[in-house]
This record gives structure tokens, C-alpha cells and sequence, in this order.
């Protein structure tokens, strides 16, 4: 981000180093750096992105069958022990995971795990 046009906080208290190393490698040109706390972050699926390969064909704006790997991929750690950036170990929540996805659709796509 130019300093011209806002503020940039090259420290982040919230991602493990794992995901900031590659975020800010793609995004910040390699400026953003992850707090020391967060990397006490863990969970027994260990931490960091997942590459879920699916194959489908014809999809231009959602894929189902990507919903449906996501979504069994989340509900086989929800209630799993995870650690967060303070010590604390809670239940993983549906409200702790962040998905990314290619087609602006997509998150609002359904699957069969949410039906």
C-alpha cells in the first residue's frame, strides 16, 4: 500500500506464522509479519493453508463438489482441541475457520454437509 493512501500495520496479532508468511508474501510484498504470540497457535491437524484439489467440469461461478470437500474437511476438526495465540485450548467452532475461494459464489453455495 502506497503511504499515500492509508496505513499499513506490518504486524498481525491474529494469523499463525504459517498463513502470514504466505499472505504476505502474495499480498504485502513479504512486509507483514505475524506477532511472536500467534505462533503458539496450534490444533492437532496442525496450522497453516490446505490445498483440497477437486476436479469438476463446466463450473463458471460456484462448484458444488468444492463445497462439499470444504465443508466435510471443516466438520471431521470441529469440536478438536485447538490453542489460540494466548495459551487458552477450546473446541475448534465453525466461527474460528476462514475459507477462500476462486468464484465469488461460492460461499453462499450449499453442500450436502449443511443440508
Amino acid at each position: 500500500m502506497p503511504a499515500n493512501e492509508g496505513v499499513f500495520i506490518s504486524v498481525t496479532r491474529r494469523m499463525h506464522p504459517s498463513i502470514c508468511e504466505f499472505i504476505s508474501n502474495q499480498i504485502y510484498e513479504g512486509r507483514l509479519t505475524s506477532h511472536p504470540s500467534c505462533a503458539q497457535q496450534s490444533t492437532q491437524f496442525g496450522t497453516g493453508l490446505r490445498w483440497l484439489e477437486v476436479h469438476h467440469a463446466n463450473r463458471s461461478t460456484e462448484s458444488e463438489e468444492e463445497a462439499n470437500i470444504v465443508a466435510d474437511q471443516i466438520a471431521l476438526m470441529l469440536g478438536s482441541p485447538w490453542t489460540d495465540q494466548f495459551g487458552t485450548v477450546a473446541p475448534l467452532r465453525a466461527e474460528d475457520f476462514m475459507v477462500v475461494a476462486p468464484y465469488n459464489d461460492q460461499g453462499a453455495a450449499p453442500s450436502r454437509t449443511s443440508k
